[in-house]
C-alpha cells in the first residue's frame, strides 16, 4: 500500500444528470455550454433513482477506478447509462474521498 492510500474510501451518493431536456445540438453530452451557460437545463437528481443493485455496482466500480488510477484524495467517476424508457443517455457521477 502506498502512503496516503485509503483501503476504504468514502463514496458519495450517485448523482444523475438527465440531459433529455438539453439542446439537441449538444448530442446528449454534458458539455461546457450546458455546465456553464445553461446549467438549469439538465435535471439533477441526488441520489440517482437507481435500484440498490445498480447503485452498489456503480459505487464498487467507482472504488475500483479510484484505486486503479492511483488516486489519493478525491476523484470523480462518470458513468453513461442509456435509459430504458427514453432514447437518451443519463450520466451518473459519484465522488470518492480517499
Amino acid at each position: 500500500m502506498r502512503a496516503g492510500r485509503h483501503e476504504n474510501p468514502h463514496v458519495f451518493p450517485v448523482l444523475e444528470i438527465d440531459l433529455s431536456t438539453t439542446p439537441a445540438d449538444q448530442l446528449g453530452l454534458y458539455t461546457n455550454l450546458i455546465k456553464h451557460d445553461i446549467p438549469e437545463t439538465p435535471t439533477y437528481r441526488c441520489p440517482a433513482p437507481l435500484d440498490e443493485a445498480m447503485t452498489m455496482m456503480i459505487k464498487r466500480l467507482t472504488i475500483e477506478v479510484f484505486h486503479a488510477v492511483g488516486a489519493l484524495d478525491v476523484g470523480r467517476v462518470i458513468f453513461g447509462l442509456t435509459g430504458t424508457t427514453a432514447s437518451h443517455t443519463s450520466w451518473r457521477s459519484t465522488r470518492c474521498l480517499g
